[in-house]
């Protein structure tokens, strides 16, 4: 309803190296269509297609990176409750030993949660450098390796005052 009755009909594929990917209709066109007025039309129409393909092609492409960019943003939340979660975890280990340490009267028993506790402390340091490094295959060994002597003098207060530490990395 509303339409002109259909006199003559053309149909003209828009084609890419990769198949068909649209198609031209025109109508109605008086003395109808002859093979010289489809070779005109033919350039045209492929020109089209490419063009299809191409907006197509670029479409999927933008969503395909939206999903890269949903998937990242993602994974970087659930990387900072990981971070989070391990350490006040390591925090809570930690502090327990320290804790635990004070009240054992027992010198070996006592030097023995202070090791662990050491231990914990160079795996804390461990994850946060692992956290915080902007490429994992590069993290600053030497700066680890410095903040946890740093931390282990500390730790052993004056027994530690007669140790010189020096750290020679890369």
């Amino acid at each position: 309803a509303g339409h002109p009755p259909l006199r003559t009909f053309l149909g003209l594929p828009l084609r890419t190296d990769e198949g068909l990917v649209g198609l031209v209709a025109i109508a109605n066109r008086d003395g109808g269509y002859d093979r010289e007025f489809v070779d005109r039309l033919e350039p045209l129409c492929d020109a089209c297609g490419h063009l299809l393909a191409a907006y197509r092609n670029d479409r999927r492409r933008r969503q395909a990176e939206e999903n890269i960019r949903e998937a990242l943003a993602e994974k970087e939340v659930l990387l900072r409750e990981i971070h989070h979660r391990v350490k006040n975890n390591m925090q809570v280990i930690y502090s327990l030993l320290n804790l635990q340490s004070r009240s054992v009267e027992d010198a070996t028993a006592r030097a023995a949660l202070q090791e662990t506790r050491d231990r914990v402390l160079s795996m804390a340091l461990v994850h946060e450098k692992l956290y915080l490094a902007a490429d994992l295959t590069r993290v600053d060994f030497g700066e680890y390796a410095r903040q946890l002597t740093s931390h282990l003098r500390r730790s052993y207060g004056q027994r530690a005052e007669h140790i010189d530490v020096q750290v020679d990395a890369d």
